[in-house]
């Protein structure tokens, strides 16, 4: 495509070279010109330059997406959690409730993932 493209533009300027020029019309001016026209300078037609035909689009199959299930709400907020772990960790000890607290995979109460939240409030 850069091929036909760069010899379009070559006949162009060779096409430019021998034409007088006017003080006020600039080349580019008189290059647009003779674009926009359907004859070049002389007056003679124009043929259209052959345009390769481009693959059709053919729209991509739909990726699947794979369900996920859905993920069991919880009653609980992060701030129940807290509150419940502080009581635990005051009526019991702090070694305890670290114990739960890591029982879960988790090194501190905010890492729990939300849907563990009922489980965790259930070993409260």
């Amino acid at each position: 495509m850069m091929k036909k493209q760069f010899e379009a533009v070559k006949k162009i300027v060779e096409a430019l070279k021998p034409i007088p020029r006017h003080r006020h019309y600039s080349t580019t001016e008189f290059a647009m010109s003779i674009l926009r026209s359907d004859e070049d300078y002389r007056g003679q037609p124009i043929e259209p330059m052959p345009v390769a035909p481009q693959p059709a689009n053919t729209p991509d199959p739909e990726p699947k997406q794979e369900q996920e299930p859905e993920k069991e709400k919880s009653e609980y907020t992060i701030t129940d959690i807290r509150k419940a772990i502080k009581d635990y960790a005051k009526n019991n000890s702090k070694t305890k409730a670290l114990k739960v607290i890591s029982s879960f995979g988790v090194e501190k109460i905010n890492d729990l993932p939300t849907d563990k939240y009922n489980d965790f409030m259930g070993k409260m």
